[in-house]
């Protein structure tokens, strides 16, 4: 998306529009949300005129990376973990499926670990010079 508003493209909101997903199954989603998580550092590596709008578009997965960054925290504080269940109520209360909420605040951690992933690659690995 971020390539065709870059090249003029306008993106439009159609009411009508039928959209299907298959996500395939629950290993799959896994599979997915973690390597979304790897290539967000990559993204604004390459296209860092985009680092500003990190809070509107990726605010979730910042916060469940540094969620993880500091889970050491629940050692002294351990109310540290109730994040999240307050984000699993926040989905439930959004969602129609209880399943769907719990299983959402799973795969927002799997994304975020692999936030915490791809930044580990580039600072030790300095793998990153592949793709740019």
């Amino acid at each position: 998306m971020w390539r065709l508003n870059n090249l003029g493209f306008k993106i439009r909101y159609n009411k009508n529009a039928v959209i299907l997903h298959d996500w395939g199954n629950i290993k799959q989603e896994i599979r997915r949300a973690y390597n979304y998580g790897i290539s967000r550092p990559r993204l604004y590596r390459k296209h860092p005129e985009m680092l500003s709008n990190l809070l509107e578009y990726d605010l979730y997965t910042l916060i469940f990376s540094l969620y993880i960054l500091l889970l050491p925290i629940t050692v002294i504080f351990p109310y540290y973990l109730l994040f999240l269940v307050i984000t699993f109520l926040r989905n439930l209360f959004t969602s129609s499926i209880r399943k769907v909420a719990l299983q959402k605040v799973f795969l927002d951690l799997i994304c975020g670990f692999g936030v915490l992933t791809g930044i580990l690659e580039f600072f030790v690995f300095r793998t990153w010079s592949i793709w740019i």
